[in-house]
């Protein structure tokens, strides 16, 4: 979940502190590393979740990094 999804999540206690990751190539392989350092903690889902780009020009190419930050937490399905 976003950080501007606050009615979806608002009932997710967050114990958990905030995870970061930083200097990845796309969108989707940070949520996957959020994802991962969250299961490793024992949660199931990441909330809160923030992103931002950088565009990084070296001359005539140019490449984009992400960074992220999340909080682990652990959702039942009940609570969705």
């Amino acid at each position: 979940f976003n950080k501007s999804q606050g009615k979806e999540t608002r009932l997710i206690k967050r114990d958990e502190l905030p995870i970061r990751v930083d200097d990845c190539a796309d969108y989707e392989e940070i949520i996957l590393r959020l994802a991962i350092m969250a299961v490793q903690v024992g949660c199931n889902a990441i909330i809160d979740v923030q992103t931002s780009s950088k565009k990084i020009k070296n001359g005539s190419y140019s490449t984009t990094v992400w960074s992220s930050t999340a909080r682990p937490a652990q959702v039942r399905e009940n609570k969705l």
